[in-house]
């Protein structure tokens, strides 16, 4: 079960002890301000998404099925993936294609098994799936929406020419991004697994951010601390301890990952989105064929809005 404190009721004193902390630790308050405000919204996103539910996914170890055009050894993920797509269209993350030509779903193989969800080939718009990941459906649901994404090419599969940065944060950063709006209008649009996937990942981001801030001043233990207190249950604190064993003399590339794949999108990409940008998807869409003219479509968080509401909404847009 999720604990007590992370309960609207508890959210108040969480965020004084937290402050608390950070203030006895010497942290000036222009610092910690946007600590508390991302700790706040996990926690409450946290609330919303509730228990992980288990799913049981027919999959075959040797047989391949050809489910509306896809190749895969799970038929659910074709029947998710063709439910997906047409999201794209309406939400201008691309036109709507292509959708995907092969689904696999299989464990994968040494660290990556416990530490990557999913893949996607850009090529040949195909989707490798973690099975290790079958006791959250919501999980699942938003990782196979976060590789189809990468597979409608644009920034979420490459970075423009003359990019000199880290590619591949340029293309995760776009893709976490869009993958939360997507859940967020596949839920309003009806779907209650998107719903529990939307808050999930809403929980996941500003938590990173947490995380990465506190990282940088040297304070990880009060992470650990609020996020076993507020955030985690047993299991989830066990798998977390074994986790930072598992990093234990590599914490400096631990807190790169957490920085690139968390942060950086929260602050730079969703942030600003809640807050009425767009973001640039780098696809096209012909507005007039017989002119040639087409148009760079920008990506709106207009769902993600609402489903957060005006009150945390504005609480994110005003501590910036």
């Amino acid at each position: 079960m999720r604990k007590a404190l992370s309960t609207p009721v508890w959210m108040p004193l969480v965020a004084f002890v937290l402050l608390l902390a950070l203030a006895l630790a010497g942290i000036q308050a222009y610092a910690f301000a946007p600590i508390v405000r991302d700790a706040l919204i996990a926690m409450l996103a946290d609330w919303r998404a509730g228990e992980a539910v288990p799913i049981g996914v027919p999959k075959s170890e040797s047989q391949i099925f050809q489910i509306y055009g896809a190749t895969t050894n799970a038929p659910l993920m074709a029947r998710w993936a063709y439910e997906i797509v047409p999201f794209f269209a309406i939400e201008n993350v691309s036109n709507g294609h292509p959708y995907p030509s092969f689904i696999l779903l299989a464990p994968f193989v040494a660290q990556r098994s416990f530490v990557v969800a999913g893949s996607a080939h850009c090529e040949d718009a195909s989707v490798y799936l973690n099975d290790r990941f079958l006791d959250d459906q919501a999980q699942l649901l938003g990782s196979l929406t976060h590789e189809l994404i990468h597979t409608q090419n644009g920034n979420f599969c490459a970075a423009p020419a003359g990019f000199e940065g880290d590619r591949s944060v340029w293309i995760e950063s776009h893709t976490t991004a869009a993958t939360l709006e997507v859940m967020a209008a596949m839920c309003r649009y009806g779907n209650p697994i998107a719903c529990q996937g939307f808050w999930q990942e809403l929980s996941r981001l500003p938590r990173r951010s947490v995380q990465a801030k506190l990282g940088r001043m040297g304070l990880s233990w009060i992470y650990d601390l609020w996020a076993n207190v507020t955030l985690r249950n047993d299991t989830e604190d066990a798998k977390a301890e074994k986790m930072v064993r598992f990093w234990n003399g590599h914490e400096a590339e631990l807190q790169g990952i957490v920085e690139r794949y968390g942060e950086l999108p929260w602050e730079t990409m969703v942030l600003p989105g809640i807050c009425g940008g767009r973001l640039d998807t780098g696809n096209l869409r012909m507005i007039d064929q017989e002119r040639a003219y087409f148009r760079v479509l920008g990506m709106a968080f207009d769902d993600t809005w609402t489903m957060l509401g005006w009150l945390p909404a504005g609480l994110l847009c005003a501590v910036r």
